[in-house]
């Protein structure tokens, strides 16, 4: 089994991209004398790609609260929920916070929420929860509700309360 100890390296994602590359570049040269193996350091090579791209998405995350994703902010939750079969390129979405879950909040506020607790292998406690085209014409045409801080079950009737309020917002 092929395994690497990084326990003594620290990658801090929001250093700069030049500070990134030159780390990985170091650590894959360093990784290609240690261990010859090419096909072991090259899917290293390419998760360390990915874990940097990764970390560089969720700066551009969250700069405004319009409720449609951009692309860049669709690719960080593409990433985020990966064990979602879930494309949200381009969806409209409702953020709900709060201990009960009843406090709609901005994109923004969730994308400063990863932020905040972002430590690389652990994410903020959040769900995603679909809505059926009636509740999509109902709210104006979001497409998902996605929770975070939720301490209790986030119910179906919860959801739908969640909805109206939107509705009734766009109505005004």
């Amino acid at each position: 089994m092929f395994g690497i100890h990084l326990k003594n390296i620290k990658i801090d994602w929001n250093k700069n991209l030049q500070e990134q590359k030159q780390f990985n570049v170091i650590l894959y040269k360093t990784l290609l004398n240690k261990y010859k193996n090419m096909k072991n350091c090259l899917t290293l090579l390419l998760l360390l790609i990915s874990l940097t791209a990764f970390g560089q998405n969720l700066d551009e995350c969250g700069n405004d609260d319009n409720p449609e994703l951009s692309q860049v902010e669709s690719e960080f939750l593409n990433s985020y929920f990966s064990d979602q079969a879930f494309d949200f390129t381009g969806k409209k979405v409702i953020f709900v916070t709060g201990s009960s879950g009843k406090d709609i909040t901005t994109k923004s506020d969730y994308f400063n929420s990863i932020k905040g607790f972002d430590e690389g292998e652990h994410k903020i406690a959040t769900r995603v929860f679909y809505l059926n085209e009636q509740q999509k014409i109902d709210t104006g045409g979001y497409d998902i509700i996605i929770t975070y801080w939720v301490k209790v079950v986030f119910s179906d009737k919860a959801k739908q309360k969640i909805v109206k309020r939107v509705s009734r917002k766009n109505k005004r």
